[in-house]
């Protein structure tokens, strides 16, 4: 299990970098700059497939990391059902969790 973190990668070659990182295996997007990718391949064959579509530009980077329970989080419940593909979460409850609903309490949008 790999995560790739992408930054400032320009937009024209984005959509290049994201069609290599689906194509290293299951993959799921975590945020619109970072992806979890379950695939046989090593960190450094990972690098080799997406790295040709990140520029010369040194504000442009790539990460490969690999990833591994447990984890734990605090987000988006979307980014969190990808996340379980790293298997057991460790076990914590948030500081603004609402036992009577079961839940975060809403952000107000103003």
């Amino acid at each position: 299990m790999a995560l790739l973190i992408t930054f400032n990668v320009d937009p024209t070659r984005l959509a290049r970098l994201v069609e290599a990182v689906k194509a290293l295996g299951d993959w799921g997007e975590l945020t619109p700059s970072s992806y979890l990718v379950e695939s046989h391949f090593a960190p450094g064959e990972i690098m080799e497939q997406p790295q040709g579509f990140v520029g010369p530009n040194e504000s442009e980077c790539l990460w490969v990391v690999t990833a591994a329970a447990p984890w734990a989080s605090y987000g988006d419940a979307i980014v969190e059902d990808h996340a379980e593909l790293l298997g057991p979460a460790d076990s914590w409850t948030v500081r603004d969790w609402d036992e009577a609903s079961s839940s975060r309490p809403k952000t107000k949008v103003r």
